[in-house]
């Protein structure tokens, strides 16, 4: 299994918008390309004081099978960041590659009560 890494910034003000753009638009369009060997995308936030002042990163976590279904995503380069044009006017500044770590070890917890 393949975890594909990948940070951007947004200004606070713009989390709001940024988010509803990657869960509206950029996460239905990756889903509805339903490309073989996708598992799974995980989207999370934390508001940070940054160099630019107040910002809020995003950090996605997608899960493939093989790093050949990351390279059916992305076959111009698999290591470049997908970043579509409605997420770009929001974002200060974004990782121009994402990082793919091989899952060396993948345990689902039990619900405890």
């Amino acid at each position: 299994m393949i975890c594909r890494v990948w940070r951007g910034w947004t200004r606070r003000e713009d989390a709001e918008t940024y988010q509803a753009v990657i869960h509206h638009q950029v996460i239905p369009d990756i889903e509805g390309l339903c490309l073989e060997g996708f598992q799974l995308i995980d989207l999370m936030r934390r508001d940070i004081d940054g160099p630019e002042g107040a910002e809020t990163e995003f950090s996605t976590l997608m899960w493939f099978s093989s790093i050949e279904a990351v390279k059916a995503f992305l076959p111009q380069g698999h290591d470049l960041a997908y970043v579509p044009e409605e997420a770009l006017g929001l974002l200060i500044r974004f990782d121009r590659t994402a990082a793919h770590y091989e899952v060396l070890d993948h345990r689902q917890q039990p619900i405890r009560r």
